[in-house]
């Protein structure tokens, strides 16, 4: 009987362990701010803040938020009020299953009026569920004032997850994330002196030109072959495909469509190669005009074409084009962002030639008067203002591009370089220091960058 006893005791021993091997806990669900800074001012008058998790959840459910007004009145004819769900003592956001991030937006009020700098806090609130907690980044401090300048922050950059299928516009000093569709566009009609094209390079947007000025007089059989080749990548350098797409660097001269000539008579037929859902494949022919360009476009075979005039816009590096719904005006203004991050495809060197090839994680800065350069010899946390003078800034678009990270390999996977980091001096001529932290989220999903920075 006592051997009977023992044995079942060890059989139930076992079998506990086992379930306990078999069934471990869960890790919760990490609850952070995008940014734990954001800014109103005078000329930014509304932000959106971002929840993120760290993986995406289950079930549908609400989040609560605690507001801090500070010396600030809730409502809009007030100093700000937001677009939460607000009861007695808190606020509350609902999210969906499968949600990955969650946001809201806080906008002055009418009755703004401060003499000073005043500022506000969300806190997220202690949800009852063990599958989540709240990580590190649990307040977000948001400051009205006129001259609003972001002093330091954390934020993750999202593109869109492994597919990175959106753009991320990111404005140091104002600690603002705006995200784009990276399909919304097809081409960018310069606004500065020179008259210029350039096309999407985050969404394999390619353009090749044809020995023809009549645009009717293009068909299908006027591009036979060339699906075979343009293609982003392309590996044989000898097709030459690498023209077909603009250069990283952000010389305007080293654009798929270069010059724009000055009469309808001289402009020549383009192929445009475009990918995504729904997005075939359009010729047009652009011109410039007194105040702008003019574009004429079509589907291949159609023998009648749209023609659109586009104005140049000073407030934009360029005025962004789909050509199949018109002027695009979800990208930033050119004074409101320093830099992108997502997709790009790159006039790649492959021998003695180059090739196109796109790249993940790569980052762009603004053509508007930013600058950067990298830091190898000094510490991040050391690093000062007055460190600067020496530095060896860039203002090619692609001075950060791939050169924060590593590519990855057979047996290793793609990982933040830690021996640099990189200063950017804005259009306004504020001096950000820049670490990037990490290029995957916690699940290790590609697509959301975090970096920290600090003005110094």
């Amino acid at each position: 009987m006592k051997h009977f006893i023992l044995s079942a005791i060890l059989v139930a021993t076992i079998f506990l362990v086992s379930c306990n091997e078999d069934d471990p806990i869960p890790v919760p669900i990490k609850i952070n701010f995008a940014s734990t800074e954001a800014g109103i001012s005078g000329t930014t008058t509304e932000v959106e803040v971002t929840v993120v998790f760290s993986r995406s959840v289950e079930n549908a459910g609400t989040l609560g938020l605690i507001l801090n007004s500070g010396n600030l009145n809730y409502g809009d004819d007030a100093d700000f009020y937001t677009d939460l769900t607000e009861s007695t003592s808190s606020y509350s956001l609902d999210y969906t299953a499968g949600a990955e991030s969650i946001s809201f937006t806080v906008t002055a009020g009418s009755g703004l009026n401060i003499e000073q700098d005043e500022t506000i806090s969300f806190t997220i609130a202690e949800m009852a569920d063990d599958e989540f907690s709240v990580g590190e980044n649990g307040t977000i401090e948001i400051t009205f004032g006129e001259n609003f300048i972001a002093e330091s922050g954390q934020v993750t950059l999202d593109a869109g997850g492994s597919e990175f299928t959106q753009q991320a516009y990111f404005d140091f000093s104002k600690n603002t994330q705006t995200t784009v569709d990276k399909y919304s566009w097809d081409l960018g009609f310069y606004s500065g002196s020179d008259n210029r094209v350039t096309v999407n390079n985050a969404a394999n947007v390619m353009a090749r030109v044809l020995d023809v000025t009549d645009l009717a007089a293009v068909s299908a059989d006027d591009t036979l072959g060339f699906a075979a080749v343009m293609s982003v990548p392309n590996y044989d350098p000898s097709a030459g495909a690498s023209v077909w797409i603009d250069d990283q660097s952000g010389d305007l001269s080293l654009t798929a469509f270069g010059e724009i000539s000055a009469t309808s008579d001289d402009a020549k037929v383009f192929i445009i190669k475009r990918d995504g859902e729904d997005r075939n494949w359009k010729k047009v022919r652009v011109y410039s005009t007194e105040s702008g360009y003019t574009l004429e476009f079509a589907d291949i075979d159609s023998e009648e074409f749209t023609t659109a005039e586009i104005s140049k816009n000073a407030s934009f590096n360029f005025v962004h084009f789909d050509l199949d719904n018109g002027e695009v005006t979800t990208i930033p203004e050119k004074a409101s962002w320093d830099i992108v991050y997502g997709t790009y495809a790159l006039r790649y060197p492959f021998g003695a030639a180059a090739i196109p090839y796109g790249f993940k994680d790569y980052i762009l800065i603004n053509r508007n008067d930013t600058q950067v350069a990298v830091v190898t010899e000094l510490e991040y946390s050391a690093f000062a203002k007055t460190d600067v003078d020496g530095l060896e800034f860039s203002t090619n678009t692609d001075a950060i591009g791939a050169e924060w990270r590593a590519g990855g390999g057979p047996t290793s996977g793609p990982a933040v370089y830690e021996d640099r980091f990189f200063v950017l001096k804005d259009s306004q001529g504020n001096h950000y220091k820049i670490q990037f932290l990490s290029l995957t989220d916690a699940s290790g999903e590609r697509g959301y960058t975090d970096l920290q920075f600090e003005l110094l």
